[in-house]
């Protein structure tokens, strides 16, 4: 009987895509942390929408494996988070290569200010 290099099972195919995906999973990772990046884990739930925000652009946060919000955007402003009882919690400046990495939770939402839906030039009012 011929002996064949794969075994019945696959067992080599398996490790390999096994490799092959936790290799993928840390280029990603490198990648994101390279570049800069926001990633907010949301355990409770209470998350509506993560954006990075400056005066006159918001690039929003992809929701990623339920609930993980990751974003990387070239611009320099607030991050803000906004919770299911329209309250918005702030993390801080965020700038190209700026890593902000953390984990909100309900009592977040629950002691947070309601969020603002205007942008600091839209209430900027010139004297004449």
């Amino acid at each position: 009987m011929a002996s064949s290099h794969y075994d019945i099972n696959g067992a080599r195919i398996r490790a390999f895509l096994a490799i092959l995906a936790f290799v993928a999973l840390g280029f990603g990772g490198a990648l994101i942390y390279v570049r800069g990046s926001v990633v907010i884990f949301d355990p409770d739930g209470v998350v509506k929408e993560v954006a990075l925000r400056d005066s006159s652009r918001k690039v929003f946060a992809t929701p990623v494996a339920g609930r993980l919000y990751v974003a990387s955007a070239r611009l320099e402003g607030e991050v803000q988070v906004r919770c299911m009882n329209d309250r918005g919690v702030s993390y801080g400046y965020y700038t190209t290569a700026t890593q902000i990495w953390q984990k909100i939770k309900a009592s977040n939402c629950d002691i947070a200010r309601p969020a603002s839906t205007a942008t600091a030039s839209a209430s900027y009012r010139p004297t004449e």
